[in-house]
């Protein structure tokens, strides 16, 4: 299986692997990575950076 990606997402912050918190709101949205428009990305990645630089414990539920 390939799953192929536009340039433009890397621009947004998008990185291989993915973290945790990416993996966990994808797996709750039940959705493919491909499914997602560059909105959702970026929410999610400001999400995480927030999560991760501000240490305010973001949890998916």
């Amino acid at each position: 299986m390939i799953i192929t990606f536009h340039p433009f997402y890397f621009s947004l912050g998008f990185t291989f692997p993915l973290s945790k918190f990416f993996k966990k709101v994808f797996y709750v949205m039940e959705c493919a990575l491909s499914q997602c428009t560059p909105n959702v990305y970026r929410a999610i990645i400001c999400f995480d950076n927030l999560n991760r630089f501000l240490k305010l414990d973001l949890k998916v539920q």
